[in-house]
């Protein structure tokens, strides 16, 4: 007798987006999910600082099983099937790579092989190119009345992220940005490998195509569902990525102060 399980698809692009964007989901939920991280492949390279910590993909492997391992012990109720899908890191590929077609591929057989009744993927805020290619190529595979979209974690904790995602997307909100979330995006660790007459060129602009977005884009209706992760739950899972803490957080008693403040986890589905 052959038992049919339906599964939960969560798209990651990186080893770390599910778990830092998803964990209240993770650890309440009853079923069998599948996370399937886009950009795992092993590439040989000279990199250094913090560049070096993006690309060690063996080590940062080891740490997506332990986090993994660490959702599973503290949801007994949940079955995870962790899936590699092995496509180069954006900064492991040049401009001519043909990764949309990929991408297409990998998920068109994720689709086909096994039984989705849902599935999350990120909605690209921050607009890293990875994040973005995953969504543009989850609208094409999957059927919009299954997919939910979650806030890409922790750029979605900076409102000038937020805002200008939804905003280019054309889906309607209510809230402003001020000068104090411009000083948020600048000063957050997260672009420190930027200089800061970079920096500040990209809070200017991302401020303006935030607010041209709103008057140029066709709008969109959407639901949110909002959640409060238990920021030591969240830290014992993520804390477990330790090579990405320094480049990300700045530091591990950092992490922990912003898990706090920033607890709430958002998943819309587009109308």
């Amino acid at each position: 007798m052959y038992v049919l399980f339906m599964y939960t698809l969560i798209l990651s692009p990186h080893l770390d987006d599910a778990l830092y964007s998803m964990c209240s989901f993770l650890t309440s939920h009853y079923g069998s999910v599948i996370i399937a991280t886009l950009f795992t492949k092993e590439v040989p390279n000279n990199y250094t600082g913090v560049f070096a910590h993006y690309a060690n993909m063996p080590v940062r492997k080891i740490e997506d099983r332990d986090a993994v391992n660490k959702v599973r012990s503290l949801n007994m109720h949940i079955d995870i099937l962790v899936k590699h899908l092995d496509l180069p890191d954006q900064i492991f590929r040049d401009k001519n790579f043909p990764i949309n077609d990929l991408i297409y591929q990998k998920m068109t057989e994720l689709r086909d092989t096994y039984d989705i009744d849902r599935v999350f993927c990120p909605l690209g805020i921050g607009e890293h190119y990875d994040h973005v290619l995953t969504y543009n190529n989850c609208n094409l595979v999957f059927k919009p009345e299954i997919t939910y979209f979650y806030f890409d974690y922790p750029y979605c904790i900076l409102k000038l992220n937020v805002q200008k995602r939804l905003n280019s997307l054309g889906l309607l909100q209510d809230e402003c940005i001020d000068h104090h979330d411009l000083m948020d995006y600048f000063s957050d660790p997260i672009y420190s490998t930027r200089p800061w007459y970079v920096q500040i060129f990209y809070t200017l602009w991302n401020a303006f195509i935030s607010w041209f977005s709103c008057f140029t884009y066709k709008k969109h209706k959407y639901e949110t569902y909002s959640y409060y992760a238990i920021p030591e739950h969240k830290y014992k899972i993520i804390s477990k990525y330790s090579s990405q803490i320094n480049p990300i957080f700045t530091s591990s008693s950092n992490m922990m102060g912003i898990l706090q403040n920033n607890s709430k986890e958002i998943y819309i589905k587009i109308q």
